[in-house]
């Protein structure tokens, strides 16, 4: 009876497997692309060429520092940002003398070159949006960011995003 069972559990795997493998049979499709601009100066620069995994998100979550090519509304091309928070994180302001800047779990979010991620009034109310009443970040909801303190197009300017943006993932050459 034992033998028994452990054989249909067996066949009963494998065609799950099959099952999963004819819904996407794809999960690991990629293509080179090249990189535009330099918001992520210090992390990619203008003109590297670089390897877009397109179907990474429908088999994993988006985690902290994952390079994702995405769109949003109001931008007719992709772009290519980095996910720097993630729904529950706590996401916050502080002011120095120059300006806003964001806080991320308690620690200043900075670039690559340890400079703060500046925020402008509209920047802070837009970002507010998306944050419950404790200040962390809505589920389903994730902050990308170039690599730049101000200038960057990034969720300062069209707010966090949704998985259902996220084009896929990028991965440096």
């Amino acid at each position: 009876m034992n033998k028994t069972r452990f054989v249909i559990s067996a066949v009963a795997v494998v065609i799950i497997a099959i099952g999963v493998f004819l819904v996407d049979p794809d999960c690991s499709r990629f293509s080179d692309v090249t990189v535009r601009g330099d918001s992520m100066a210090g992390i990619l620069s203008h003109g590297d060429v670089a390897s877009l995994h397109s179907r990474y998100y429908s088999c994993h979550e988006p985690a902290r520092g994952d390079l994702a090519m995405i769109e949003y509304r109001g931008n007719p091309a992709p772009i290519v940002k980095q996910v720097r928070g993630l729904p529950g994180d706590h996401l916050t302001f502080a002011k120095d003398s120059y300006a806003t800047y964001l806080i991320l779990n308690r620690q200043p979010l900075t670039t690559t070159r340890n400079e703060f991620f500046y925020v402008d009034e509209s920047a802070k109310k837009l970002l507010s949006l998306y944050l419950d009443s404790n200040a962390n970040i809505k589920g389903g909801t994730y902050l990308l960011l170039g690599n730049q303190p101000v200038g960057s197009i990034d969720s300062r300017d069209f707010g966090l995003l949704g998985k259902r943006q996220f084009l896929g993932r990028i991965f440096k050459k």
